[in-house]
């Protein structure tokens, strides 16, 4: 997933991907947990443990790919058939969410094409892997607002928009 959601955007771009995306995106939508988030590997056949799950830039395929697909060919058909996925994403982030606005600390992946970080180790990349993970959060949140908003479901745009607010602003104020 997290080079799905790193490539989307240029995939849609350069090759007639809408049909790829379109069924991939339903395998991440079979594959997703409501309280765990999104595989980190989809169709999710590969990983067990804690990296498994729900980390930030990789689960948030749920959110980044639909919109990346949507603003390639313009079809706002694949924000409809992915909403209720993105905002499942985006509530299982919520509710992970402490006192603070910000995610419970825990295994992130960071920036994992840092190219100052050792090939055997990404995880060690310069960039705060909680900085990371709690900036693809708002982003995933207002992601979902722009795509509820689209869709006409004001209720979740309006929710989604403060969420990605408040989590942008707390992630600055650390």
């Amino acid at each position: 997933t997290g080079d799905a959601q790193a490539f989307a955007a240029t995939g849609a771009t350069l090759l007639d991907s809408y049909t790829f995306w379109q069924s991939w995106l339903r395998d991440l939508e079979l594959d997703q947990d409501d309280v765990l988030g999104v595989p980190s590997v989809v169709p999710d056949v590969v990983l067990e443990g804690p990296a498994r799950f729900g980390r930030a830039g990789w689960a948030d395929a749920a959110t980044v790919v639909p919109w990346a697909v949507y603003e390639s060919y313009g079809d706002p058909d694949i924000l409809v058939r992915q909403l209720d996925s993105m905002r499942r994403w985006v509530r299982s982030l919520e509710a992970r969410e402490r006192p603070s606005g910000l995610l419970e600390p825990g295994m992130q992946l960071g920036d994992w094409l840092d190219p100052d970080a050792p090939p055997e180790r990404p995880w060690l990349a310069k960039a705060d892997p909680e900085l990371i993970a709690n900036a693809f959060f708002a982003h995933s949140a207002r992601l979902l607002a722009c795509t509820a908003s689209i869709v006409g479901d004001e209720t979740t745009a309006k929710w989604a928009a403060a969420l990605g607010d408040r989590v942008a602003a707390a992630t600055w104020q650390t």
